[in-house]
């Protein structure tokens, strides 16, 4: 059991999991529904359905309500395989292919709790790449900020940011209004294009140089 604030969850952990039919109807329910909240919407069943699956699937269930808050999917494996584009990296990394907070739970500190997690997972293994696929710069203020604590801590020695930008990745803007943080900024995105960026972030450990 994990308490955020005042919520309490319990974890449910899926490994090895290739489509959303073996996570069991209920929790495919509970995080269609979580993703439909965190989106407002304009996710399709069918893409919250593409993203139940994955190396790792973690689920944070609501003790009391039972509904699902948090629900996050990882794989491992290199951008140039995820994206299938020669341009792109070919290191072997942690893809965080989806991670979703339920709209009225963000902000809790569930989604970096995510981000520590799945990020514990790449230093488990001494994969050398943490990337993902966004329209959120949100999105790489908060992989960046527990990175950065992580280098504090000793975990790794330092990591750096490649970003390439996807035109037309998306079927256009995600979310009802544009996402932005204060100080990460995604100015060349065309949102009403569907542009996304792939965010590679390139991890050292002690004794590597």
């Amino acid at each position: 059991m994990t308490t955020y604030n005042t919520i309490e969850t319990d974890q449910q952990v899926f490994t090895g999991i290739k489509s959303h039919t073996q996570l069991g109807d209920m929790v495919v329910r509970g995080i269609a529904d979580c993703v439909n909240s965190a989106f407002d919407g304009v996710v399709t069943r069918e893409d919250a359905l593409h993203h139940m699956q994955g190396d790792i699937i973690t689920v944070d269930i609501d003790r009391r309500s039972h509904d699902v808050l948090a629900f996050s999917s990882t794989s491992f494996c290199s951008p140039n395989e995820e994206f299938k584009s020669d341009s792109i990296s070919n290191i072997p990394g942690c893809y965080l292919a989806g991670a979703t907070v339920r709209k009225e739970f963000q902000g809790s500190g569930l989604y970096k709790k995510m981000n520590e997690t799945r990020i514990g997972f790449a230093l488990e293994r001494k994969l050398k790449m943490v990337f993902t696929r966004t329209q959120n710069p949100r999105v790489q203020a908060g992989i960046q900020k527990v990175l950065g604590e992580m280098k504090e801590q000793g975990k790794i020695t330092d990591f750096s940011l490649e970003r390439v930008l996807m035109a037309g990745c998306y079927p256009g803007m995600l979310t009802k209004e544009k996402p932005v943080d204060r100080e990460v900024f995604f100015d060349k995105l065309d949102y009403e294009n569907g542009d996304g960026y792939i965010l590679m972030f390139n991890i050292e450990y002690k004794n590597e140089k």
